[in-house]
């Protein structure tokens, strides 16, 4: 009595299924995991197959396995604790080999009947037949004549016979009177990669599209796109779309004011003092961008700087701002920067902002007083201050371009810059020096075959001759020297502090930076002092 009474209950309340299609012929494990996230955020009740989740068509039984485990390892991952009802596809069970390592797999056989939730779900074996002939019609038969009028029951299949060009009419209308006798609510089918659906005789027929199998030409309106199937069975009735995986979005995603605050938070709560190797201890000023207290959790990672402590909780007023400061002991060079982990709350849905940032530190060269011929030779007494070899990367780690020593001097009013550097047969490698004011910045640099770029913020090329820069190259074995002189007056620029850096590039991922990181804003620059003028 009580099992009748929670069926009856499960049959009053909708059920939502979601379909998962093929992932074969050419998967991509990208859109799969894709489709099996979004089946898991829309938290279905159950999850069912159009077949077609190995690429098989192997005879090796380990191979077959190996496959399966790989699969079944992401689907457990995204949809464990889901009923599953898996169908076998042609790329499952291709030859004789295959059956076996199916069920010893699945610990289910292709043909038979599941019941989840109130619904009896008839799987019928397509996987090898080209038509629905007599035999695979008797077993469908046998299937179907477990199923009563009075259930609601889904057949699932992986070829649509229905909609299949080349198949025998009279098979296919044998298969559809015996599903019509059945009193089947929906028939779903995979195979082609293509989402259709059509009502006949009360009955409905739809195919899945690929959930990360090759679907050909993406073209939307013949329904060839990644995708999964929505499904919700209410007694008779029953309603089916597809999806686009990438749609879903799971209910916590950030309202557009949360991302608002969220980009303040990681953009604007943290205002440090740029490290200075000169000093002793460092100060990290905290601004809050909440009308609300917050607790700002914060771990150091020091990289070469020794700095402590290595952990602090920071109470935050609401509107108001904070400072923590930290002993530091440098090493000789600044880099690898010591980076910032954050973890702070914020909206009031019990968000949590977890960021990383390194740390700047404060470069500063002197560029003395020197007679300078800008010709790609380094003369005796034209660079008379220290060299500089400490660069870094993109990330704020050492650079791992090669070896690179720069030397700068002033001459009759000019910042003269000279670099020698290994060689390394880099694509579009190049030498450069930028100058900032407060409102634009001004870069040159210069290539190995002695080419020059020179240009503005503005986009505007700059002429030597207006604006006083100069450049060459010479090259040796294994090495390349390049000089660069600029006219910080000719650009706008006055006073001797100079806001600038300096850098080699030496393909899209790898460069070295003399302040970093590599951003033509004044607050990013290092400072090159000049002598008197």
């Amino acid at each position: 009595m009580l099992e009748a009474l929670l069926v009856l209950i499960t049959l009053s309340s909708p059920v939502r299924i979601a379909v998962i299609g093929d992932r074969t012929g050419g998967s991509n494990d990208v859109e799969f995991t894709a489709c099996l996230r979004a089946a898991q955020l829309l938290g279905p009740d159950i999850v069912v197959n159009s077949g077609d989740l190995i690429e098989g068509y192997s005879e090796d039984a380990d191979i077959l396995l190996g496959e399966w485990d790989s699969v079944l390892g992401a689907i457990d991952l995204y949809l464990g604790g889901i009923p599953f009802v898996f169908v076998p596809g042609n790329h499952d069970i291709t030859y004789d080999a295959a059956g076996p390592v199916w069920e010893s797999r699945l610990g289910i056989p292709p043909n038979r009947i599941e019941e989840h939730s109130g619904i009896e779900f008839v799987v019928w074996d397509s996987s090898r037949l080209a038509d629905p002939d007599s035999s695979s019609l008797a077993v469908l038969e046998s299937l179907l004549a477990c199923i009563r009028p009075s259930d609601t029951a889904v057949l699932l299949t992986h070829r649509p016979f229905w909609m299949m060009s080349g198949v025998d009419p009279a098979a296919v209308e044998r298969m559809r009177e015996l599903i019509r006798r059945a009193d089947i609510e929906v028939v779903l089918g995979g195979h082609i990669h293509l989402c259709s659906s059509e009502r006949r005789d009360g009955v409905l027929y739809a195919t899945i599209g690929a959930s990360g199998g090759d679907y050909g030409t993406r073209l939307v309106p013949a329904g060839a796109f990644p995708q999964i199937g929505w499904m919700t069975l209410e007694g008779d009735s029953v309603s089916f779309s597809v999806v686009d995986p990438f749609g879903i979005l799971p209910g916590d995603t950030n309202t557009v004011e949360e991302e608002n605050l969220l980009f303040e938070i990681e953009n604007g709560l943290l205002r440090p003092r740029p490290l200075e190797q000169a000093l002793e201890s460092a100060s990290l000023a905290l601004r809050s961008v909440e009308p609300v207290d917050r607790l700002v959790s914060i771990t150091l990672e020091p990289g070469g700087w020794r700095m402590s402590p290595d952990s602090v909780e920071v109470a935050l007023p609401a509107g108001g701002t904070a400072e923590v400061h930290f002993s530091q002991d440098p090493g000789e060079s600044p880099y690898p920067l010591p980076v910032l982990h954050v973890t702070v709350p914020y909206g009031d849905r019990g968000k949590v902002a977890v960021f990383e940032t390194a740390w700047q530190a404060l470069r500063v060269l002197d560029a003395p007083a020197s007679e300078v011929t800008v010709d790609g030779i380094e003369s005796p007494g034209e660079y008379p201050g220290r060299p500089e070899t400490c660069f870094a990367g993109w990330d704020g780690s050492p650079s791992s371009l090669g070896a690179m020593s720069v030397r700068l001097a002033s001459s009759r009013g000019s910042l003269c810059a000279m670099a020698r550097m290994t060689a390394e047969g880099l694509e579009d490698e190049s030498f450069g020096v930028v100058l900032c004011s407060e409102d634009r910045f001004f870069r040159v640099k210069v290539f190995p075959d002695g080419g020059v770029s020179a240009v503005s913020s503005d986009g505007a090329a700059l002429s030597s001759v207006e604006t006083g820069f100069e450049a060459a190259v010479t090259e040796g074995e294994g090495w390349w020297q390049a000089e660069i002189s600029v006219c910080p007056e000719s650009l706008g620029i006055s006073g001797n502090l100079l806001s600038a850096n300096i850098y080699r590039l030496g393909s899209s991922d790898r460069c070295a930076v003399w302040s970093w990181p590599l951003e033509f804003e004044q607050r990013y620059m290092g400072r090159i002092q000049l002598p008197g003028r």
